[in-house]
């Protein structure tokens, strides 16, 4: 809703805030992507009575540390959003 209101210098940076935000999403390695790969990962660890394979443990570890960037990089950019809106 500030965004619409919003002209000159804060228009650019909430304009840039909203842009960052969308890219987590909009993102081969956002948060959508890593939700359906650690899915994935549990469902075939449920489908089985067998221990975890190497590669179903390599995949959850490189999900896991996937994640972990992109949560940094998140709170990051609610940061600057945060002195975007003037919180």
């Amino acid at each position: 809703e500030q965004l619409t209101f919003a002209k000159g210098a804060p228009a650019t940076a909430l304009a840039e805030c909203d842009a960052q935000a969308a890219a987590f999403e909009n993102n081969p390695k956002g948060f959508a992507s890593i939700n359906a790969s650690l899915a994935s990962i549990f469902n075939i660890l449920q489908q089985t009575d067998m221990p975890a394979t190497a590669q179903s443990l390599a995949a959850a570890k490189d999900s896991d540390r996937t994640f972990k960037i992109l949560w940094a990089k998140w709170e990051e950019v609610k940061k600057r959003m945060k002195s975007c809106l003037g919180e």
